[in-house]
């Protein structure tokens, strides 16, 4: 996504940007990520988002869940904040991820078991583990993985590099 910055220098400049939404799971009207009762604009509302989150969006759990993707999927983010285990996908289905990447803030963790293709974005476990666990594809360009000390990154499955290159930091087990 866009920091503000780039957001008021586009504003400034005249230039049209598009920019997705922050999108809340709420697990209102079951597990299937293609539902779109599913979905709230905050976390602390049921306010709902009328709609799937779409390949701009920034996706948020907070809570614990265990979400079947039901299709292929894109989003530009992908972020847990969760104490409860947070368990996306099983199946054949694929979840794009874009600039945003993958970020696990809290000891819940984040697992992804769908194929998993990476446009930009970075991997962040600053306070869960995340698991990878059907494969991962990184497209064009430098990504950044960060496992903090006592945190892990699993990666199951193929792991493809398109014409990308990846740079680890801090202390954790990848």
């Amino acid at each position: 996504g866009y920091n503000n910055i780039e957001k008021y220098a586009a504003a400034i400049a005249g230039e049209s940007i598009q920019l997705g939404n922050s999108v809340y799971w709420n697990a209102a009207s079951g597990n299937a990520w293609n539902t779109a009762t599913n979905w709230s604009t905050s976390a602390t509302s049921d306010v709902a988002y009328n709609n799937t989150p779409q390949a701009l969006d920034d996706v948020y759990f907070t809570s614990g869940a265990t979400v079947t993707l039901g299709a292929d999927q894109s989003v530009n983010s992908v972020n847990s904040s969760s104490s409860g285990a947070v368990t996306i996908g099983a199946g054949a289905h694929t979840l794009t991820i874009g600039a945003g990447g993958i970020n696990a803030s809290a000891a819940g963790g984040l697992t992804l078991n769908s194929n998993v293709v990476l446009n930009g974005g970075g991997i962040a476990a600053s306070g869960g583990n995340i698991t990878l666990g059907e494969g991962l594809a990184l497209n064009n360009g430098n990504y950044q993985w960060s496992v903090a000390n006592g945190q892990s990154l699993t990666l199951n499955g193929n792991f493809t590099r398109n014409n990308a290159t990846v740079d680890f930091v801090n202390s954790g087990t990848v």
